[in-house]
């Protein structure tokens, strides 16, 4: 649960920062980031900061083993995919997610 929820606030304040150009995707992204604020138990007084670096740190990365460094895809870096399976974004979920991590939200809300 913990990773997820993590990716996805990242995914979302990730596209908002790099796809301003794209009003529709930057205006969704945005609307996605506050709902996720309203649903998941996410410390957010320090995690924004958090979340910030770690997008900083991959958004610019180029897979020198893929066909992006040929020049021929433009904007397609699959940072996005990277960050998700990366140990970082492991570690800093399990930092700011309130609660126990490794429990679904279904698991913690049963009726």
């Amino acid at each position: 649960m913990g990773v997820e929820l993590v990716f996805h606030r990242l995914a979302s304040k990730s596209m908002r920062f790099g796809l301003t150009a794209y009003k529709a995707f930057s205006l969704d992204a945005a609307r996605t980031a506050n709902a996720m604020r309203e649903w998941m138990p996410f410390d957010i007084e320090s995690g924004d900061e958090k979340i910030n670096a770690l997008i900083g740190k991959y958004k610019s990365r180029v897979n020198e083993f893929h066909s992006e460094t040929k020049g021929k895809s433009q904007g397609v870096t699959l940072n996005c995919l990277r960050l998700y399976h990366s140990p970082e974004l492991d570690k800093l979920s399990r930092q700011l997610i309130a609660g126990n991590p490794d429990r679904t939200w279904n698991q913690d809300n049963a009726k």
